[in-house]
């Protein structure tokens, strides 16, 4: 099925991005002044509704295993490309709050950040590649 191939990939570009940040986080912390801007956020915002219009879309269908977990992260998709899409400058107080940090404050949580990515990838990875229960029925030996 094309939207199983779909999420597979995504899984494969958050995993990629996840471990870029934690390998280049001094990279991404240069880049992220250029990210933030107005601009930069809609652009976000229109991928993060792409991603999770395709993420509950393969929930919903059963085109996926762990339909409950992949249904979650598109709808925070959702949520965070709206907001993000409405309110790009909602972003300053964050990025304000960022950067004020120490910097190796900001290499810390730009290391846990690429770890969660990375996990949320695996998982959607695994998600992917693992056949959905038609119904969520459980397999059960007699």
């Amino acid at each position: 099925m094309i939207i199983r191939r779909i999420v597979l990939v995504l899984g494969v570009l958050v995993v990629v991005l996840g471990l870029s940040q934690v390998v280049a986080a001094s990279w991404w912390l240069r880049i992220m002044p250029g990210i933030m801007g107005p601009h930069g956020m809609r652009i976000l915002g229109v991928v993060a509704l792409l991603i999770g219009i395709v993420l509950v879309d393969a929930g919903v269908k059963h085109a996926v295993g762990l339909r409950a977990f992949v249904l979650v992260i598109g709808a925070l998709m959702l949520v965070g490309g709206v907001v993000l899409l409405v309110n790009p400058g909602m972003m300053n107080a964050f990025w304000a709050s960022w950067m004020s940090r120490p910097h190796g404050s900001q290499m810390t949580m730009t290391w846990i950040a690429g770890l969660i990515r990375a996990v949320i990838g695996v998982l959607l990875v695994y998600a992917a590649t693992k056949a959905a229960t038609p119904g969520g029925q459980h397999h059960v030996r007699a």
